[in-house]
């Protein structure tokens, strides 16, 4: 039986606090209190995640918060090059929409609009069975600052699922580098390698493990730029005007300078505080303790077999507090090294994030994947959502993983079956 794994579970007034925070819907300027954008993506951090789950592509000509553009363009100055390699920016913004595209503002229109369209790719397995994959093409509309730099890199992002994210804040740095292989000297074809991020609190460079590129070191970290980037709330770790506007943005810094709030940060450390608790409390989902009979274990054998496990790692032994602030040795399960791998052309975003390549992916946690559609209907995957079942998503794999790929290709319908029924269980 599924069993549940609650991450300090203690219900308390912080947690109500941070709860509140967290549903928020922030409201446009008002004299004196926190502000909405100037410009933004969504009202609330359940606006992009629904029930604590995944977003989902703007599917049927539909907008949705939940789904962004990230924008960066190539240091194109020795400032700029210094900036990156002492890990000041994890990218260089886009010089007139900064480094995301907010597609709402507080004036009734924010900088432009998404369009996205999917080109059928089909894809033969070794038995004959041929998958048709869905390769997405973007395109802006009402661009309101204009075009964009020539050289602009961008990559589309999906709201990740929160559940169980404060026990992934608890595996230790040094369990993650221990699996590091950049130059792949065991020779499986695999060669995993932390993304070497800034703690801002902290002034030092440590191992990424929140995002899709594995950019954000800790919890707090990650909710701070989520306020920034995607509701447009300044923090004392990301002041708006650093993620938001640009120097060609002179109404947009106008606008943030908020006279009611001068030299205040729009939400305080303690409310970040909360805010980041509240979402470390979200439960996990696990399966990977269970023992699996018929067609899922033989699964479990054959995600082993074709390689899978060498970058969704099993489990992780890690430390929480309990109810009376004691330390609690626990197992997790989360099916990820946390590392950055090559994954290939057909995954590769062209859009470098701090050490991350512009081909590099951390590797995605599966637990919890088989309940995704129950949680909120989102059922996409990857980290645009291209694919829509947990086949396509296996067959998009290239780079250090197409070997896995390949020997996915050739099982039996049966065998592949098996497989899916066992990371669906996950």
């Amino acid at each position: 039986m599924l069993f549940l794994l609650l991450a300090s579970a203690l219900v308390s007034p912080q947690t109500t606090t941070g709860e509140a925070l967290f549903y928020k819907q922030w409201q446009l300027p008002i004299a004196g209190q926190v502000k909405l954008g100037p410009l933004y993506n969504g009202r609330s951090c359940a606006a992009c995640h629904i029930n604590n789950g995944r977003g989902r592509p703007p599917v049927d000509g539909r907008d949705d918060p939940s789904f962004v553009l990230r924008f960066s363009i190539a240091p194109q100055n020795e400032a700029q090059r210094m900036a990156l390699a002492l890990e000041e920016y994890a990218s260089i913004a886009e010089p007139r929409y900064g480094r995301q595209l907010q597609d709402k503002g507080i004036d009734g229109a924010g900088e432009g609009r998404l369009l996205v369209e999917y080109r059928d790719k089909l894809v033969q397995l070794d038995d004959g069975e041929v998958v048709i994959l869905q390769r997405p093409v973007y395109s802006l509309d009402n661009l309101k600052k204009g075009p964009l730099h020539k050289n602009v890199q961008i990559s589309a992002r999906l709201a990740q699922p929160l559940h169980g994210i404060g026990l992934l804040a608890a595996i230790r740095d040094e369990d993650i580098l221990s699996a590091e292989d950049p130059r792949d000297e065991d020779k499986d074809g695999v060669s995993g390698r932390a993304n070497m991020v800034r703690d801002v609190v902290n002034s030092k460079i440590v191992p990424g493990r929140f995002g899709w590129k594995a950019t954000q070191p800790n919890l707090l970290q990650q909710v701070a730029v989520a306020f920034a980037q995607d509701i447009g709330i300044s923090s004392s770790l990301y002041p708006q005007t650093a993620q938001v506007c640009t120097d060609d943005k002179s109404d947009c810094l106008a606008t943030s300078s908020k006279p009611a709030n001068a030299g205040k940060n729009e939400i305080s450390d303690d409310e970040l505080s909360l805010t980041t608790q509240y979402v470390s409390r979200f439960r996990a989902d696990q399966n990977g303790a269970e023992i699996k009979f018929g067609a899922e274990r033989v699964g479990e054998k054959l995600f082993s077999e074709i390689g899978c496990v060498s970058c969704h790692r099993k489990s992780y032994k890690i430390t929480t507090k309990d109810r009376e602030g004691d330390s609690r040795p626990q197992t997790i399960y989360p099916y990820s090294d946390f590392l950055l791998h090559d994954m290939g052309a057909g995954l590769a975003d062209h859009r470098p994030e701090a050490q991350a390549s512009g081909w590099e992916w951390r590797t995605q946690p599966l637990w919890g994947i088989g309940k995704i559609d129950k949680v909120n209907g989102n059922r996409f995957f990857l980290h645009d959502g291209r694919a829509r079942t947990i086949t396509e998503a296996i067959l998009w794999h290239g780079g250090e993983a197409r070997h896995a790929r390949a020997r996915f290709s050739a099982l039996s319908k049966n065998q592949r079956a098996a497989l899916v029924k066992f990371v669906r269980g996950l």
